[in-house]
């Protein structure tokens, strides 16, 4: 039987005694005594305790604690530090339930793509991937943007695919909105992440439900995709935060008035 299984079978009682000889041992016999509240407790002794003293080693437990209880912890804890402990538990089981959840969501996009290809494979057709568009293979897109933005979207490199295609869209952004894309403004730097970031989303998605990666192989463009599904391709560029106020925004659209290209004709494209 595993240890926390072994640990788990213990009485509440044979847990505090466990729990007050390891770590309160020191602890003055009157304040041992002492009685928390019953919502704290339940969940200490029936999952928190269990846990940390299942754990191997001495070091692993004393961590746990000092960790979640920002090294707070004293031979005679109080009814806080006993919670922190909880939280802490809860925090990192919300956690890993994240991680299995992105695992999961990764697995699907993975078995979505294999079944595309699985699927043109039949009817004869090689499909092709996205050409990426990473910033050693594109430096000339390095003096389009703020620098700002392009050290975000370089630094996040736990989703290649987003991330390539992030930079075909700022690329084709900064062919309209040179100005708007080098802004010194903080605030219009973060909306124009976000926005990159956003819209790189929409696309992919809408690539992926246009079955992109078989029509890609036939000879259809992303653009001619984009715009069968509908897709506007400056959409959250126009309506990301504080862009209208910009200067640089108001220099490019300055520069567009002359060529007889206004902004709300971007709402058409």
């Amino acid at each position: 039987m595993e240890k926390k299984e072994q640990i788990a079978q213990m009485s509440r009682i044979e847990l505090e005694q466990e729990f007050r000889k390891k770590f309160t041992a020191e602890a003055n016999m009157e304040d041992s005594k002492r009685e928390w509240s019953d919502r704290v407790m339940k969940n200490f002794y029936t999952k928190t305790l269990v846990y940390l003293l299942s754990l191997e080693s001495r070091e692993e437990q004393e961590e746990f604690i000092d960790l979640a209880t920002n090294r707070q912890f004293q031979k005679n804890p109080i009814e806080r530090e006993i919670d922190y402990m909880n939280m802490y538990l809860e925090e990192m089981e919300y956690q890993q339930e994240q991680i299995a959840m992105e695992h999961q969501v990764k697995q699907a996009e993975w078995k979505m793509e294999w079944k595309m290809e699985q699927e043109a494979k039949k009817r004869g057709i090689i499909p092709m991937m996205r050409e990426e568009y990473h910033p050693h293979r594109n430096p000339h897109l390095i003096n389009k943007i703020a620098p700002e933005i392009w050290g975000f979207l370089s630094l996040e490199n736990s989703q290649d695919r987003l991330d390539a295609y992030a930079f075909f869209i700022m690329d084709r952004w900064a062919h309209y909105f040179p100005q708007t894309m080098k802004t010194k403004d903080q605030r219009t730097i973060m909306s124009l992440i976000e926005a990159v970031i956003e819209q790189t989303k929409m696309e992919t998605k809408a690539l992926d439900r246009m079955e992109a990666q078989i029509k890609r192989a036939q000879g259809v463009s992303d653009m001619e995709l984009l715009k069968e599904a509908q897709v506007n391709q400056y959409y959250h560029l126009l309506k990301a935060d504080y862009i209208m106020q910009d200067s640089s925004h108001q220099m490019d659209l300055e520069t567009l008035k002359k060529t007889g290209i206004k902004r709300e004709d971007f709402y058409q494209i």
